[in-house]
């Protein structure tokens, strides 16, 4: 792990490569509708209807 995290801070490059990366997953996974399905599981797990 601190070779990873060395590596990192050691090139600016890599940084913004996986910033980007990591920006990314998040646009695409963390959509409102994402968050809609979740809260309807959670509401289904605790045995309410919808």
């Amino acid at each position: 792990m601190k070779e990873q995290l060395r590596a990192v801070l050691d090139d600016p490059q890599l940084a913004r490569t996986l910033a980007e990366q990591g920006r990314q997953t998040i646009l695409a996974r963390h959509t409102c509708a994402h968050r809609v399905d979740e809260l309807l599981a959670i509401h289904a797990e605790m045995g309410a209807t919808a």
